[in-house]
């Protein structure tokens, strides 16, 4: 009997400007879907987007994940500080 694959997951990371931040937070993900059982590039897939600190950027960055790339989730990070 032959297990059907299930499908990769794709989750959107959106953020102000492109930092380190971002990064860490993405690795933060990461760990914490480690934890529960689930590995980056079998069960999911982090996509990270900034919108170059040019707020009015972000809904488009933001329909991109949702309509082109069927996004399962799509987080927004905050700066701190910003």
């Amino acid at each position: 009997m032959t297990v059907p694959l299930r499908p990769i997951r794709r989750v959107g990371f959106l953020a102000e400007f492109e930092s380190s931040f971002s990064v860490s937070r993405a690795n933060a993900f990461k760990a914490g879907m480690s934890a529960l059982g689930y590995a980056d590039g079998r069960d999911y897939v982090i996509e990270i987007r900034n919108a170059q600190s040019n707020l009015a950027r972000l809904p488009a960055l933001a329909a991109e994940f949702v309509l082109n790339m069927k996004t399962a989730k799509a987080l927004g990070l905050k700066i701190p500080g910003s």
